[in-house]
């Protein structure tokens, strides 16, 4: 039997629905990466898209609050869909 039925349910030991978990696992967390990254992105070019360039320094601490609760809130939010259903 080859390790590549045995990773994927085939095996007896009981070892490969764990491993099968992990790989779910890993590969759930770097596409939520992803998703985060491009999420970070678009919410960074709505803030300097909406609000003027006098008020939106790099130095401006508001708007970094800004960002942070509206990343915050989406996180959560997503968090809550996932395992609220």
């Amino acid at each position: 039997m080859s390790s590549f039925t045995s990773l994927f349910g085939k095996g007896s030991d009981g070892k490969s629905y764990k491993h099968q978990l992990k790989i779910s696992a890993l590969l759930f967390a770097s596409v939520m990466i992803v998703i985060s990254l491009a999420w970070s992105n678009a919410i960074t070019a709505l803030i300097d898209y909406y609000i003027p360039q006098k008020y939106a320094k790099s130095s401006n601490a508001w708007f970094k609050v800004l960002y942070a609760l509206i990343l915050t809130l989406i996180v959560i939010g997503s968090i809550d869909f996932i395992y609220g259903m």
